[in-house]
Parts: structure tokens; C-alpha cells; sequence
């Protein structure tokens, strides 16, 4: 009787139109929201993500070779336990990070084309993104001295945390401009018969990536992160103090037991330890710790990819070469894919603690980055590196139109597909930054001692020369004045003879010998309290605040 009762209750709510839209309605709800957790939870769009990049790579004429991964039930398990016990960190406040070492390597086997090579493997990655569903993320180790694809050891990962083809892409400029450059490629893997789809196969750090670049054996160095990851794990809603990390880690080579097991290689190791430690503490120049063109291509093509990952600290990877003695960068992680605004692709929260904030205080390496970034900017770059990838990869990106990648439902796919078109506003962005006026000034008037002086604000990351100022057609410097990047300064003093004063500032870009020179004219039509707004030729800058604040700032500096 009472579940008949109930019955009826239900069966008139149901009976009545709006109750019915209702329950109509909150029944879609719950099957809307259980497919959606469904479908985060399995990873469902990251297999679709995958298996339209897999599609992609076949239609742009790339070959995928296939592996497989035999793993024993008993070592799965080990390392199963090692991720669970990665994502239990969130149960108890603190941030789930995996920590991975040595003791960590399980016994296992790697099949190719039906050999098998007996290998180690463990969990790799510092974000639970490598370890989420069916689809782990691998640092392999093959044994008995064995190589596969030309290499000992390497990483299988997702693509997707490394933005795809994005990687690739990245890691192709670094080796097309001569720089010491990892081997990067996609590959099907399966693990004890179980296909898991395509991964991206990174190379790690040893002899055999120094080699295959045609260079002599050298140490690579890293600052170790422990104690950063360690302080992110601790404070997961506190922010990490980047500077204090990076000052106190430690500088380590790769392979530490073999290196200084060697007295050659440990004398390197300390000598490469010794260049870094005093470019990190500010006692040597950058042109005196790295070389100096590969440094400034690194940075050129990192900006051009927008790889600004891969200048941050933590993933620094620097080369010894006994031959110069200077440290060369090996790029890695980029994270690339994203236009750029401006030129200088890191964002605020990294500028302070970067490698980027100290190489452009040098002269010699900021002059020399120029140079490289005004011939990428100035030539037919974009096509020529992908000329490149046809000739040596057999890759034509021209196959896949770039209109694809924008009418792809959602952000969740854009990286799927390579869009050219990311990188050619990237190029247009450089190329306009050399176009345009670079260098922003006004006149300080003293009235107490009647004194006006003009000031000069760099607005770029390159060296400005002044060349020439002009005042009410007097000229009134004889040598150059070099404005440091970003610097403010007081230029000159200058007469004042009438109420309307006309400055023109001749300037040019100070490492290019062909640079134009362009004009910068200050026309000083009204008497203002301390200061005119500046007006520059083709194009006119932001007024200055004429506020108390800002007088009393002109001279706390002037």
C-alpha cells in the first residue's frame, strides 16, 4: 500500500506538463553530467585529441614506428603503487607531484620490429598529467650497452604535454640553427599487447646526444629541482620563491658517477660548474660563461616559437665544450604553440627569476641576439626551415590547410594540428618590432635654476645608439650615447633660450652596421609644470602622467 502510495505521487508529478519539463530536464541534466565525468575521467578526449594527431601525421607524410613495452605483472604493480601513491599526496593537503629516482627502475623488455631488448623502466614527469588513465609516462633504460633509434636512454610521454607537433617543430629550429639538439619523434606504443596509441619519444641527456650533434665530449650540466618541487609539494597554494630556488640548487652533470669517476670529464664537469655558478652570482658576463652565438640563436628561435618554457631555469640544459670552454644550450620543453604580442616571450611572474633577465645586461650577447633576430626578421626564414623539414624528414605541411585548426570544436584540439600560421604572426611580429619606433624622450624643466634636460627612455630589449640630437638647430652631441635595454637616462642638458623648443634625436639599432636610422622629434609647444609629451615621427607615444606622483619620481631620479 505505501509503495503504491508513492507510486501515485510520483506518476501525477510526472502526469502534470511543467513538473514533467522538469524532471525532463533535470534527467538530461544528470545523463549530461555523468557522460561529461565519464568522459574526463577515462581520458576520452585525450583519445580523441590523439587520435586526430595520428590521422595528421599520416596525412603530412609522417612514418610512425611501433614499439611495444613487455612489463611483468609483479613490476606493473610497482610502479602502479607508485602513482597511486603520487595522487594520495591530495588527500592530505599537499600537491599531488611525482618523485622519481633510481630505486625507482623495474625490470622490463622493449620490442621493436620483432627484437627484443631487455631494459629499465620507471614513472616519469613531475605533473600527474603523465600518469593520468591507461597512459603513463616512461623513463627507459636499455641494458647490456643495447640502443634503439640510435639511442640508450630516453622518455616516452604523452604529445599532449609537450603541445604535439609544437615539440617537434621546436626542436627542428634548434638543430636547423646548428645548436646541440635532442632527438624528438613520434612513435605507437603498446604495453604487454595492449595498444595505448601514439607517444612522443624525447632523447635524455647523456654521450650519445653530444655525439650525434658532431661535437667533442663534454659534460651536461643542469640545477638540480628537488628542493623546488619539494617546496610546490609542501605549499600547493603558495607561490614558490623562484630567485631563492635558483640561487640555492645545486649544479650537477648527468651521469655524476661516471663523470667524475674520469679525471678529464670531472675537471670539465668543474670548470663548467665554476662558468655557471659565476654567471648565476653576477661575477662573469654572459659572454664570457656561453657561447655567443648559440646563445643568441637559442633565444631568437625561442622567442620566434614563443618557447618560453624552455628558458625558464629549471629547464636549462647546458653543454660543456672543451674546445671553447663556454657552455651551449639545449632546448627542450618549450612548450611552444601560442602567438606573441611583443618581443620577449616570457611572461611577467617568470621575468624575474629567468635566464632572460640577465643575458640581455650584457652588451656583447644582447648585440649579438639582435643580429640574429633581424636576420630571421629580414629574410625568407619561415620557409626555408620548412623547406628543411621537406628535404631532410619528408614532412609538406602544405598538405593540411591551415583553416582546419580553426574550425575544430574547442580549444581542447587546437594543438592537434600544426597551424603555420602561429608562427608566421610570430615572424611578423619581430619583423615589425624592427620597423618601429624604439626609444621614447621628453623634456625636464627646471624653472627654480632654469635648466631643461632632455630624457631618453629605451622601450626595447636591444641597444639603442644615439647618434645625433639636434636642439632649436643647434647639435649638441659630437659622440654616440649607447641607451642600455629598457634603461632610462638623462641625456643631456640642453639651452633654453625660447618658450618653443624643437629636440630631434637621431637613433638607430647599436649592432647593426646597415641599421636605418630613424628621428625621434620633441616639440615643445606649451610651458608645462615639468614635462612635454614627446612626439615621434610615424607614430605618437602614450602622454606622461603630469601628476604629483610622477614630478615628484622625475626628481627622486633627476
Amino acid at each position: 500500500m505505501f509503495i503504491k502510495t508513492k507510486f501515485n505521487k510520483l506518476h501525477k508529478l510526472v502526469s502534470n506538463s511543467t513538473d514533467k519539463k522538469r524532471v525532463s530536464v533535470l534527467i538530461l541534466f544528470i545523463i549530461v553530467f555523468i557522460f561529461g565525468y565519464s568522459f574526463h575521467q577515462e581520458g576520452l578526449y585525450q583519445k580523441i585529441e590523439e587520435t586526430i594527431f595520428t590521422w595528421y601525421l599520416k596525412s603530412i607524410g609522417y612514418e610512425i614506428d611501433e614499439i611495444g613495452l613487455d612489463i611483468k605483472f609483479k613490476e606493473l604493480q610497482k610502479l602502479r603503487y607508485k602513482k597511486d601513491l603520487t595522487f594520495s599526496a591530495k588527500y592530505f593537503g599537499y600537491q599531488a607531484l611525482l618523485f622519481a629516482n633510481d630505486n625507482d627502475y623495474v625490470s622490463g623488455a622493449v620490442e621493436y620490429k620483432g627484437k627484443k631488448y631487455k631494459a629499465k623502466l620507471r614513472l616519469k614527469g613531475d605533473y600527474v598529467d603523465h600518469l593520468k588513465g591507461k597512459k603513463w609516462s616512461f623513463r627507459v633504460k636499455l641494458s647490456n650497452s643495447k640502443s634503439l633509434f640510435g639511442l640508450k636512454k630516453f622518455s616516452i610521454h604523452r604529445p599532449g604535454t609537450r603541445h604535439y607537433l609544437y615539440e617537434w617543430i621546436y626542436t627542428r629550429l634548434l638543430e636547423y640553427e646548428g645548436l646541440p639538439a635532442i632527438k624528438y619523434k613520434f612513435i605507437n606504443v603498446s604495453i604487454n599487447g595492449e595498444s595505448l596509441g601514439v607517444y612522443a619519444l624525447e632523447e635524455h641527456f647523456d654521450k650519445i646526444l653530444v655525439e650525434h650533434n658532431g661535437l667533442r665530449e663534454g659534460p651536461i650540466i643542469k640545477c638540480t629541482e628537488q628542493h623546488f618541487w619539494a617546496d610546490k609539494w609542501l605549499n600547493p597554494d603558495k607561490e614558490v620563491d623562484q630567485l631563492y630556488q635558483q640561487q640555492m640548487s645545486e649544479i650537477l652533470p648527468f651521469k655524476y658517477n661516471k663523470t667524475i669517476e674520469v679525471a678529464t670529464q670531472k675537471q670539465q664537469f668543474i670548470r663548467a660548474k665554476n662558468l655557471y655558478e659565476a654567471f648565476r652570482q653576477g661575477k662573469l658576463p654572459p659572454s664570457r660563461v656561453f657561447d655567443v652565438d648559440k646563445m643568441a640563436s637559442f633565444i631568437a628561435v625561442s622567442n620566434l616559437t614563443n618557447s618560453w618554457h624552455a628558458l625558464m631555469w629549471s629547464n636549462l640544459r647546458f653543454y660543456y665544450n672543451p674546445v671553447t670552454c663556454r657552455l651551449e644550450p639545449i632546448g627542450f620543453d618549450g612548450f611552444s604553440g601560442r602567438g606573441i604580442n611583443r618581443f620577449s616571450v616570457l611572461p611577467t611572474f617568470i621575468q624575474p627569476y629567468s635566464i632572460h633577465n640577465y643575458l640581455y645586461k650584457d652588451e656583447i650577447l644582447n648585440s649579438k641576439t639582435t643580429e640574429k633576430l633581424y636576420e630571421i626578421a629580414n629574410a625568407n626564414y619561415i620557409d626555408s626551415f620548412f623547406s628543411f623539414l621537406n628535404r631532410k624528414y619528408s614532412i609538406n605541411f602544405a598538405i593540411i590547410p591551415g583553416f582546419l585548426n580553426r574550425i575544430m570544436p574547442g580549444q581542447w584540439v587546437r594543438f592537434c594540428f600544426y597551424n603555420k600560421e602561429t608562427i608566421n604572426h610570430n615572424y611578423n611580429v619581430l619583423k615589425n618590432h624592427f620597423k618601429n619606433n624604439k626609444i621614447e624622450g621628453f623634456i625636464s624643466v627646471d624653472k627654480k635654476n632654469n635648466l631643461k634636460s632632455l630624457v631618453l627612455k629605451n622601450t626595447t630589449p636591444f641597444c639603442i645608439a644615439i647618434t645625433n640630437i639636434k636642439h632649436n638647430d643647434y647639435q649638441t652631441i659630437s659622440k654616440q650615447i649607447m641607451l642600455k635595454p629598457y634603461a632610462q637616462i638623462k641625456a643631456i642638458q640642453l639651452k633654453s633660450e625660447t618658450e618653443a623648443d624643437k629636440t630631434e634625436v637621431s637613433f638607430k639599432l647599436a649592432s647593426l652596421d646597415g641599421a636605418e636610422i630613424e628621428t625621434l622629434t620633441i616639440i615643445n609647444n606649451q610651458s608645462l609644470n615639468s614635462s612635454v609629451v614627446a612626439k615621434a615621427k610615424k607614430r605618437s607615444f602614450k602622454n606622461i602622467l603630469l601628476n604629483k606622483n610622477f614630478i615628484n619620481f622625475m626628481k627622486s631620479e633627476f
